[in-house]
């Protein structure tokens, strides 16, 4: 896993339209829109999935549409309501077509992690 952070996982948005090879990416940020006070926020995490448009014919058994589509479908399934992150887990509130460049498509996912604690055992 080690190999792909900074070469196609990224902490922030990152589109390289120099790029040669055709690559899948994920990127993600995390997004305060408000907080309760300095113990308590309310987070969202923006997850961007996109793939190479030369690439985006894909097949996996247990998964329907383009790579970006199974990509982005991959990804849901691992944070919808994952209780790893604030309190009642992480909730879909949206997922839009990307396309970061003329090269690439894909998708962004924005889940909201509600009453995230800043310190351990609030």
């Amino acid at each position: 896993m080690d190999n792909v952070v900074y070469e196609q996982i990224f902490p922030y948005l990152y589109v390289d339209d120099t790029q040669t090879q055709e690559k899948s990416y994920i990127c993600l940020e995390v997004d305060i829109p408000r907080t309760s006070n300095f113990t308590i926020k309310n987070m969202k995490l923006i997850v961007w999935s996109y793939c190479h448009k030369g690439i985006m014919r894909y097949s996996k058994k247990g998964y329907v549409g383009t790579r970006a589509d199974c990509l982005s479908d991959m990804i849901d399934r691992e944070l919808n309501g994952s209780q790893k992150f604030g309190i009642g887990g992480l909730k879909l509130d949206s997922m839009t077509y990307f396309m970061p460049s003329k090269n690439h498509y894909g998708r962004q996912l924005i889940y909201t992690i509600p009453e995230y604690h800043t310190k351990a055992q609030v």
